[in-house]
Protein backbone atom coordinates (compact mmCIF):
# COMPACT_ATOMS: atom_id res chain seq x y z
CA UNK A 1 0.00 0.00 0.00
CA UNK A 2 3.06 2.51 0.75
CA UNK A 3 4.50 1.81 -2.90
CA UNK A 4 1.12 2.47 -4.18
CA UNK A 5 0.61 6.03 -2.32
CA UNK A 6 3.69 7.32 -3.16
CA UNK A 7 3.40 6.53 -7.09
CA UNK A 8 -0.24 8.32 -7.11
CA UNK A 9 1.51 11.26 -4.68
CA UNK A 10 4.39 11.57 -7.61
CA UNK A 11 1.85 11.69 -9.62
CA UNK A 12 -0.16 14.06 -8.21
CA UNK A 13 2.47 16.78 -7.06
CA UNK A 14 3.13 17.54 -10.63
CA UNK A 15 -0.43 19.07 -10.34
CA UNK A 16 -0.21 20.00 -6.67
CA UNK A 17 3.24 21.05 -5.56
CA UNK A 18 4.27 20.52 -2.00
CA UNK A 19 0.91 18.60 -1.36
CA UNK A 20 0.91 15.39 1.65
CA UNK A 21 -0.41 12.31 1.97
CA UNK A 22 -3.29 13.66 3.97
CA UNK A 23 -4.30 15.84 0.34
CA UNK A 24 -4.05 12.83 -1.39
CA UNK A 25 -6.73 11.07 0.57
CA UNK A 26 -9.09 14.16 0.74
CA UNK A 27 -8.97 14.54 -3.20
CA UNK A 28 -9.48 10.66 -3.75
CA UNK A 29 -12.19 10.90 -1.00
CA UNK A 30 -14.13 13.74 -2.61
CA UNK A 31 -13.90 11.97 -5.84
CA UNK A 32 -16.19 9.18 -4.41
CA UNK A 33 -18.37 11.19 -2.81
CA UNK A 34 -19.21 13.61 -6.10
CA UNK A 35 -19.40 9.94 -7.88
CA UNK A 36 -21.84 8.62 -5.35
CA UNK A 37 -23.71 11.91 -5.24
CA UNK A 38 -23.74 11.47 -9.36
CA UNK A 39 -25.38 7.80 -9.26
CA UNK A 40 -28.28 9.31 -7.01
CA UNK A 41 -29.27 11.86 -9.38
CA UNK A 42 -32.24 10.70 -11.63
CA UNK A 43 -30.74 11.86 -14.89
CA UNK A 44 -26.93 12.38 -15.94
CA UNK A 45 -25.73 15.88 -16.00
CA UNK A 46 -24.18 17.29 -18.98
CA UNK A 47 -20.56 17.19 -18.41
CA UNK A 48 -18.92 20.37 -17.38
CA UNK A 49 -15.02 19.88 -18.42
CA UNK A 50 -14.59 17.87 -21.61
Amino acid sequence: MVNLSHHLLADFRHHNPGSGIIDLKAYYRGFRYVREMLKMLREKPEPILT
